[in-house]
């Protein structure tokens, strides 16, 4: 399992240089299937899952799609509180980018 967290972790990263590319729409759709991967071998609850979840919204509204970005921060945020308590840094930090 060591070795698909390290592809996951690599997959996550392409998501993000090709953001920083300018390709918000691929990096959206590379989150998208790394946070549903995620899901599947970690949890839908573990921290990393969370986190591949949180790089799908930014790259969703990077992308152009502000509603979808913000619902997608909003479910978030549901998640983590559930998952990790309401004074979670994470949970500060999606509470506030969910707010738009």
């Amino acid at each position: 399992m060591a070795d698909e967290e390290h592809e996951l972790a690599e997959r996550m990263q392409l998501a993000g240089w090709t953001a920083q590319s300018g390709n918000a729409a691929g990096a959206a759709e590379k989150a998208a299937a790394v946070a549903a991967e995620r899901s599947l071998v970690l949890g839908p609850n573990h921290p990393e899952t969370l986190g591949a979840r949180s790089n799908l919204a930014t790259s969703t509204g990077a992308a152009g799609n502000l509603a979808g970005a913000r619902e997608l921060f909003a479910e978030l945020l549901v998640d983590q509180t559930r998952a990790l308590g309401p004074t979670h840094r994470y949970i500060l930090i999606c509470g506030t980018s969910s707010r738009g």
